[in-house]
């Protein structure tokens, strides 16, 4: 397999590149980007860039999945979260997840040439017959990134009479079903000064003034299956000159069920200030937005897992690293290595 990589600058060359890794996101492929990822990752033996008057070889243990990569977690990281959870919940939440790989020090590799177009070759020992009618030149795309229907917004102002333990959080009255909120961020008490901040229970710590009111946000789906968020407030001292308070909220908000109008190669303008060197365009149109509550199903997925491929494991050839591999995408890094090199110690005795 074949891919040209070609710089849109004709007067640029890859040897001034700065970049150190190279993404990749494989599209369409009728809903089997995953499977040709997984057949590229087994089956690759050699990796080469080459023009007219040059290669280079690139190991093939360079190419890699995304998918247990902490730094491209897709969903909001919570405190007090282990890496692996968030790793495991956008695997669950957004398969399209595993259809990005990445090619290690590519970057470098590339900076060889003198050149503005190089082509870099996959070797590959065994591919499906029925794989070979679905490639095109869109197939694999370059400089491709996940774009989540989830955005900042300010909530309706709440008026909390301490009459109830809970309220309802509303993004907007007038829309109510245009807007789904995903999280609550802050909470503030409007005074006639200006906004006091309010100590989210849990979080705040030993340091913090325990008398200071203190807030907590909770999910739940009424009858209809809509996602609902309530949230609770805790004073020390109930306030005696006044029978009510004013809070803002600062909310994660996302189009809920509403369908996504915007299609494929529509072309997008990036707010950023960065002057991008091509076109912004929409690769696939998104669907509709899915976040997973916050409870412990995934840790009975990821237990599923580990029993699906125990008897794999037990006939590699290295099935402590392996073990350990598993082990990285549920626990804290540090203590998955203290913990797994115990056990090897232990197995090894």
């Amino acid at each position: 397999m074949q891919l040209t990589l070609r710089c849109n600058d004709p007067d640029a060359t890859f040897s001034q590149l700065g970049s150190k890794h190279f993404d990749f996101y494989v599209r369409g492929f009728e809903s089997s980007s995953r499977g040709l990822i997984d057949l590229l990752l087994l089956n690759t033996e050699a990796l080469t860039l080459w023009n007219d008057d040059k290669q280079v070889s690139i190991d093939p243990s360079h190419l890699r999945t995304r998918v247990s990569d902490a730094d491209f977690t897709w969903l909001p990281s919570y405190d007090g979260h282990l890496t692996g959870f968030d790793i495991l919940r956008d695997y669950f939440a957004f398969p399209d997840k595993a259809a990005f790989m990445r090619i290690d020090n590519l970057g470098e590799k590339l900076r060889d040439f003198d050149t503005n177009e190089v082509t870099l070759t996959l070797f590959i020992q065994h591919l499906p017959v029925e794989y070979l009618s679905l490639f095109e030149p869109g197939v694999i795309q370059l400089n491709t990134v996940p774009a989540l229907n989830l955005f900042r917004r300010r909530g309706e102002p709440l008026r909390y009479d301490f009459s109830k333990l809970s309220m309802p959080v509303i993004a907007d009255t007038q829309q109510q079903d245009h807007y789904t909120v995903v999280s609550v961020e802050s909470v503030n008490e409007v005074l006639s000064t200006g906004e006091v901040p309010l100590t989210p229970i849990y979080e705040s710590g030993y340091w913090s003034d325990s008398d200071a009111p203190q807030w907590q946000s909770s999910q739940y789906w009424d009858h209809k299956g809509r996602r609902r968020m309530s949230l609770s407030v805790s004073y020390a001292q109930m306030p005696l000159d006044q029978e009510s308070v004013v809070l803002s909220t600062q909310l994660m908000v996302c189009n809920g069920r509403t369908p996504c109008l915007i299609p494929t190669g529509t072309e997008a303008e990036s707010l950023a200030a960065v002057d991008l060197p091509g076109d912004f365009t929409v690769v696939k149109t998104p669907t509709a937005p899915q976040y997973p509550s916050l409870d412990n199903q995934l840790t009975w997925r990821f237990l599923a897992i580990l029993n699906a491929n125990f008897a794999t494991l037990v006939q590699t050839d290295e099935p402590h690293w392996h073990y350990r591999m598993y082990f990285d995408l549920a626990v804290i890094p540090f203590n998955a290595h203290r913990h797994l090199q115990s056990k090897r110690s232990h197995t090894n005795t």
